[in-house]
């Protein structure tokens, strides 16, 4: 026995009403996952704001009883092996090394020690150097530090470092005091005389000297390409190019926009930069003054 037509239930959709559906939800997924990355990417800038808010502050705390009140121990401008370390605050002052490590980053610190040639003490070698790919599984710390500022302001500074006196050309390393005391130097931004105060000058901050990594022939190649610029906010850094959390030498934290960059750094390390040059060959530098920074 036949049913009647209209007794009969439709199954399945058309290829029309198929392609229909397949369509709303690629549209909707083109709305949505933009959103999605938005919210992530807030999400991991809040979580970094939040470590760099915790070493900042220890940071002060290490300051307040170094006996020349000293923000670090650093002697060296250049990346030797200390260039990167932050034993100085760990485990004393920071007692978890994941605070070193940015959310938005593919780091990682390892349990592996080393000797420290220059304290002779036996520290976990990731915590020795900063991890220099951010988009790409690499061991170390994900922040950089700023010890020094004021290039040209003094012939030299020298300070304790392991018993003996060095002697650093040409810059401060920060204190307590000359943070609240040192005028600016050079004259960019037409900055030269003013005191910048402890609450504009960085100490911590994200790495911002990633070079670009690219794939070529199975292996990795690694340099200053396209978008990739030292010493200022470019795609492969911690959180891109939209900017990069600092702490400061009075204890607060703050995203600083790539817009407002320069300005921000030159306030603070007082080195007479202006701008940001790209070389021919596609790597970013800077216009009047370049630190020798991380």
């Amino acid at each position: 026995m036949r049913l009647p037509k209209k007794y009969i239930t439709k199954q399945g959709f058309t290829l029309i009403e198929l392609l229909i559906i397949v369509t709303i939800v690629g549209i909707l997924a083109g709305l949505l996952l933009p959103a999605l990355g938005r919210a992530k990417s807030r999400s991991n800038r809040a979580s970094c704001l939040n470590n760099l808010r915790q070493i900042g502050i220890a940071n002060v705390l290490y300051a307040d009883e170094d006996s020349r009140g000293s923000f670090s121990p650093r002697i060296r401008l250049d990346n030797d092996v200390l260039s990167g370390s932050v034993h100085w605050l760990y485990p004393h002052y920071v007692r978890e090394t994941d605070a070193f490590v940015c959310p938005a980053t593919k780091n990682y610190i390892r349990d592996k020690k080393t000797v420290n040639p220059f304290t002779g003490e036996s520290e976990v070698v990731d915590l020795i150097y900063k991890a220099s790919y951010a988009k790409h599984r690499w061991h170390g710390t994900s922040y950089i530090y700023y010890a020094f500022m004021g290039k040209g302001s003094v012939p030299y500074t020298k300070v304790p470092h392991y018993g003996k006196l060095e002697r650093i050309e040409n810059y401060k390393r920060k204190t307590l005091r000359n943070v609240a005391s040192h005028r600016h130097h050079n004259d960019a931004f037409d900055l030269r005389g003013q005191v910048a105060g402890p609450a504009n000058i960085w100490l911590f901050l994200d790495n911002n000297s990633c070079p670009v990594v690219v794939g070529s022939g199975g292996k990795l190649e690694i340099g200053f390409k396209g978008g990739s610029y030292d010493q200022y906010p470019s795609s492969e850094d911690n959180h891109g190019e939209a900017g990069s959390n600092v702490a400061f030498a009075d204890g607060h934290v703050e995203w600083i926009k790539r817009a407002d960059y320069i300005y921000r750094y030159e306030l603070s390390e007082d080195e007479g930069r202006i701008d940001v040059a790209v070389y021919s060959d596609g790597r970013g530098g800077l216009t009047g003054g370049f630190s020798g920074h991380d």
